[in-house]
């Protein structure tokens, strides 16, 4: 049919066939993931079950995720959530984590920034040295029970156990500080301070220090820039309390699970010998409380 043979009748049909709008592809239209995976495999995917994440971390930063109009296309808090506890729990990369949820890696990677410091905005809510003196009696009563044992008497008067690790930066920038953030075994880190009370909850953390848990991210080491890195270890400590709050458990063996979908992560060994600390340890317990 050339241009001389159409008519008028014709010449409207096509006008009404431009007119008809080609239906948009929402790339963001993804599976609900709360319903795709049942109980089981959705903890073992994002370390927590359905009921804790949607009734008891979501609540708490939902406000601060939500935009005041669907321009863009935003993505649901609830799905920026579990992007987030996902790179946490996979150790994966964010290109990875992005493919499974028909994101970019820049936008998980934005996701995860975000998320990281809503997540550590309540450390002050969640990890808590305990302040009233009955508080601190039912710890002291709790550590002088974990104290016996193979003749140990007990320890008295503990409020808390301090320790420290070495949390693997791996391609981080650090604006002509790195050698500041380099350890004494020649790798980057940040040696986190922590101190735990007897139900293995943290009472305290520092992140900061330049100089190594439920979340391999930490193990495998992170990239992410050095804000964003001391943002997700407190943001794990936060859900780690969280988790102990909602007695939110995991099965036995589902720590190693998740490697099974990433390329083989490196183990690191102790900077410590076991034997001599175990000697040590208990040299100290002889020596302070018998």
């Amino acid at each position: 049919m050339n241009i001389e043979t159409i008519n008028i009748e014709e010449i409207e049909n096509i006008e009404d066939l431009r007119a008809i709008r080609i239906p948009k592809r929402y790339i963001r239209d993804a599976n609900n993931l709360f319903e795709f995976y049942e109980e089981s495999e959705f903890k073992r995917r994002f370390r927590f079950c359905k009921e804790s994440i949607l009734y008891g971390i979501l609540p708490k930063i939902e406000e601060h995720l939500m935009k005041i109009n669907n321009r863009g296309l935003p993505i649901p808090p609830a799905i920026q959530l579990l992007v987030c506890l996902r790179f946490y729990a996979s150790a994966s990369f964010q290109m990875v984590v992005g493919d499974t949820v028909l994101l970019s890696q820049s936008t998980v990677s934005r996701i995860i920034f975000r998320v990281s410091a809503l997540l550590a905005s309540l450390i002050k809510e969640i990890i808590q040295i305990p302040t009233t003196q009955e508080r601190r009696n039912e710890n002291h009563q709790l550590f002088r029970v974990l104290g016996y044992g193979k003749g140990a008497i007990g320890l008295p008067g503990i409020d808390g156990a301090i320790d420290c690790t070495h949390i693997r930066l791996t391609h981080t920038r650090f604006h002509r500080l790195d050698e500041v953030y380099r350890n004494r075994k020649g790798y980057f880190s940040l040696n986190v301070q922590t101190i735990v009370g007897p139900r293995m909850e943290f009472l305290d953390i520092v992140p900061e220090y330049p100089g190594s848990q439920r979340f391999p991210c930490l193990s495998r080491g992170l990239s992410t820039k050095l804000l964003c890195s001391t943002s997700i270890v407190i943001a794990c400590a936060v859900l780690h309390n969280l988790a102990l709050i909602f007695r939110d458990e995991l099965p036995e063996g589902n720590e190693d699970d998740v490697y099974d979908e990433c390329d083989d992560v490196p183990v690191n060994p102790p900077h410590w010998q076991p034997g001599e600390g175990f000697a040590m340890r208990q040299a100290l317990i002889e020596r302070l409380f018998r």
